[in-house]
């Protein structure tokens, strides 16, 4: 079924039968139980509304920060991971924001340079986090890292150029280039289209990220006995009660009660906290049966290309799991909170893509095990909202949302920061002022509904050909798959 689109004066709809992720479907089933509902005369410290990777960040952080003393309420419309912490790529990519001269002409040297380590900062965080719980995340650092393919309008020098200028400014992004023959050396695979102007090789992780929030679950729970979590809960209304000094949080379980309010909801902020404008983007993922082509077996590197529209990762025990291709959705399927359903010419793509892109697929059935799909929440400035609400009057409450596609790079530090906010600490390390929701940006022009076009989306006369090339191909793929559709369907009327 093709989703709908958005309207822009619709608030985003939380569905209630998502499609099941490779990473969900890999958590056991007793995963992380809710906890017992709390009497109406309780009251939390602090109540954090969504169980992601930026929900329970912030929870782990309070929970350390204040070692062990604050009542942290969690709750979620699904269960941990449920969004899209659960339903993106797997992988972990730290970078940059942008050339580096148009970000300091943007936001000035200094906050360029945090802007430039905080990515780097943060990856580094969870790794240290991985490596004190013990728990069983699939974190691996690719031996061969991630290549970013360069087209044939990538201007190399001007790329090598910006890499110099940002490890100049001390943000050390262990970039460079390398030539298509280097990438068929150090990966063994013949690429096809994907690599004609050579690639950046970077570091890269791969993650099961369910697991990792479930890791960051468990450890705030047995770190603070005075921590509660509280799965299938949606958050419908957050409303001050000012003879309590409290705010009631109005759930489908009932009211809970807190002093300070944080909304770690990503996509579906503005259905809650209409002042933000935070646009819902849906992204495809597929991950295929164990294959046997030797290239992808080892899980050593991952492909990015055609500006991160496309990545693939080897998960080391010879699946692939690839997404992307949104470009050929209608808006890029900018507006749609559906992961519920699939764009049907996306999904037809990706499941064309391994055999028309690399050797080795040509002769094999590459078969999917899972598909689903993960909702982004994009903001008009292409920056997420972390920090207090105080600029719009409303200094108990915080957000931390609107990652843009890159929460997984983001989302542990900024955690930190909101939870440091929460408790009157001064913000540490690197964090970024621009992730603060000020006035300007709230109520001033980047409140703009966002659109497509904010994201000067252009992909070249390549780009342009690699989508005529995929959907010629469509029609008959789509017809062979309903053909098997209407037979399955006669087969089992027939039972």
């Amino acid at each position: 079924m093709q989703a709908p689109r958005l309207p822009t004066t619709q608030k985003p709809r939380i569905a209630k039968n998502p499609l099941e992720s490779h990473w969900l479907h890999s958590l056991p089933v007793d995963r992380l139980p809710s906890s017992p509902p709390p009497s109406s005369a309780f009251h939390f410290d602090v109540a954090i509304v969504g169980a992601g990777l930026s929900g329970f960040s912030t929870a782990l952080h309070l929970s350390r920060l204040s070692r062990g003393t604050l009542r942290i309420a969690v709750l979620d419309a699904r269960g941990v991971a449920g969004g899209a912490s659960g339903r993106n790529g797997g992988l972990v990519r730290p970078g940059v924001p942008g050339a580096f001269e148009s970000v300091v002409a943007l936001h000035g040297r200094e906050e360029a340079q945090r802007l430039g380590r905080f990515e780097f900062d943060s990856v580094a965080a969870m790794q240290q986090f991985v490596n004190e719980c013990g728990d069983d995340t699939e974190w691996t650092e690719l031996k061969k890292g991630g290549f970013k393919a360069l087209s044939t309008t990538d201007n190399r020098a001007e790329i090598e150029k910006d890499i110099h200028k940002w490890e100049e400014a001390g943000c050390n992004i262990q970039a460079h280039l390398v030539s298509r023959e280097q990438v068929v050396q150090l990966t063994g695979c013949k690429v096809n289209r994907n690599v004609t102007n050579g690639a950046v090789q970077f570091r890269e992780w791969r993650v099961n990220p369910a697991k990792l929030v479930l890791a960051i679950a468990s450890s705030t729970l047995r770190e603070n006995s005075n921590a509660y979590f509280y799965k299938e809960c949606l958050v419908e209304k957050v409303l001050p009660d000012a003879t309590r000094n409290l705010f009631s949080l109005e759930t489908s379980k009932g009211s809970f009660f807190a002093r300070k309010v944080v909304y770690a909801t990503n996509a579906w902020t503005s259905a809650i906290l209409p002042e933000l404008e935070i646009t819902p983007v849906r992204n495809q993922v597929i991950s295929t049966v164990p294959s046997s082509n030797p290239f992808w077996k080892d899980g050593t590197f991952a492909f990015i290309a055609n500006a991160g529209r496309e990545y693939m990762s080897g998960r080391g025990d010879g699946r692939i799991v690839l997404g992307g291709m949104r470009y050929l959705a209608k808006q890029e399927d900018f507006g749609c909170d559906r992961d519920d359903a699939l764009n049907k010419t996306v999904s037809a793509a990706l499941k064309l893509y391994l055999p028309s892109k690399f050797d080795g697929f040509e002769n094999e059935q590459v078969a999917v095990e899972r598909e689903w799909a993960g909702i982004m929440g994009f903001t008009a400035d292409k920056t997420p909202y972390v920090g207090s609400l105080e600029a719009i009057g409303r200094g108990k409450e915080f957000v931390i949302a609107g990652f843009c596609g890159h929460g997984m790079t983001r989302c542990f530090l900024s955690g930190r920061a909101v939870a440091e906010m929460v408790l009157g600490l001064p913000i540490s390390g690197n964090f970024p002022r621009s992730y603060l929701p000020t006035v300007a940006r709230i109520a001033g022009p980047a409140r703009n509904h966002c659109k497509l076009e904010d994201y000067g989306h252009t992909f070249g006369a390549e780009m342009q050909t690699i989508k005529r090339h995929t959907r010629s191909k469509l029609p008959l793929y789509a017809l062979v798959l309903l053909s098997v559709a209407a037979w399955l369907h006669w087969f089992l009327c027939k039972l």
